[in-house]
């Protein structure tokens, strides 16, 4: 191998600037799986559904932009379709069922022939009881967008059918990529230590830390804390957890109703099992409460992965060692009474 030849740059004597310079040039731009040889999908435009049914014998095809490649010496073809486009399949089967395919092809006429013009194209399978997904090897580098399985008899295909986007996103090298559910991440061809995918079926985004993909970041989802030794009954209970960096974060808001009530050491179940503590008495966290007519300070402790515990200092007047909890620490617990935790933050087992 030799060094490639820069976009942009005129010819000489030797030689010019080809098409495979190109595309080999433009591979650098896209997320990899090994040296030189990119993941080829479809940048993520906001929406996963590509390929849609009609009320024919036909599919709509949604805009996109794209990125195809035949293999680590091929480079990479940059694409796309710029508007919804409908492309026509055959009858149904009489019988059984069989597999569609819609793909999009980069044609090249040095390579096959033809012309060099994109396809997006529909491939069928034989009908069969059990049919079988047809191959794109006939179209080497297309990118498979959807497969919709085609029973007997039907006339359109937004009835009857089943339509599964298939279509894998691609980012920028060093993006995130999206993907439809943890089992397409786990797919991902050998994953560099940073890369993130944002996963649309739980709207986290993950990273992968060079042996794994761990939750790295989120929104905030509501979570419901379980108790022990507090009976939430009929009070008012709000709570949140998100990922940060990597870490769980979470907090929570109870007003006491008149079934509320607090008989003895308090504890939580963490939103997700932690990582086991350093000691016993890590601190994850602060709270704050007014219970009767006490106002104070808790301290939220991770007693195990799975248990977080709340303390009290032993009176509301003094920095006595802390204790748990009680009907009557810090102080008595009545209908109106808060508890508010925060900053709970913690590593993920």
């Amino acid at each position: 191998m030799t060094a490639l030849k820069g976009l942009g740059t005129y010819g000489n004597g030797v030689g010019v600037t080809t098409p495979l310079d190109h595309k080999m040039a433009d591979a650098g731009l896209i997320s990899k799986t090994a040296l030189n040889a990119v993941r080829p999908g479809l940048f993520w435009g906001g929406t996963a559904t590509i390929v849609s049914g009609t009320a024919g014998m036909s599919y709509s095809v949604a805009a996109y932009n794209c990125v195809t490649t035949r293999g680590a010496t091929a480079g990479v073809v940059l694409g796309g379709n710029d508007g919804t486009l409908s492309v026509a399949t055959t009858a149904a089967p009489g019988s059984n069922s069989r597999y569609d395919v819609v793909y999009h092809w980069h044609r090249e006429f040095s390579l096959d022939g033809t012309d060099s013009n994109p396809v997006i194209g529909v491939v069928q399978g034989d009908s069969a009881a059990s049919p079988t997904v047809p191959s794109l090897a006939a179209f080497p580098g297309a990118i498979e967008l959807a497969r919709i399985l085609v029973p007997a008899g039907v006339t359109a295909t937004n009835t009857g059918t089943t339509i599964t986007q298939t279509a894998p996103f691609t980012a920028v090298d060093g993006g995130k990529i999206v993907v439809r559910t943890t089992t397409e991440r786990d797919a991902i061809v050998t994953p560099k230590a940073d890369d993130k995918t944002y996963c649309l079926a739980d709207l986290i985004t993950y990273r992968y830390n060079g042996s794994a993909w761990k939750a790295w970041e989120s929104d905030w989802f509501s979570w419901t804390p379980t108790f022990t030794n507090l009976t939430v009954g009929n009070g008012s209970l709000v709570g949140k957890r998100k990922y940060d960096c990597g870490d769980v974060v979470a907090e929570f808001d109870l007003t006491f109703g008149n079934a509320t009530s607090v008989s003895g050491s308090v504890t939580v179940a963490p939103p997700v099992t932690a990582a086991t503590p350093a000691t016993l008495t890590g601190l994850a966290g602060l709270a704050f409460c007014h219970a009767g007519s006490v106002d104070a300070e808790l301290t939220v402790v991770l007693s195990s992965g799975t248990v977080l515990t709340i303390f009290a200092k032993n009176t509301a007047s003094t920095y006595a060692a802390i204790t748990g909890l009680s009907s009557t620490i810090p102080g008595t617990w009545t209908t109106g009474s808060t508890l508010s935790v925060r900053q709970i933050r913690f590593a993920p087992a």
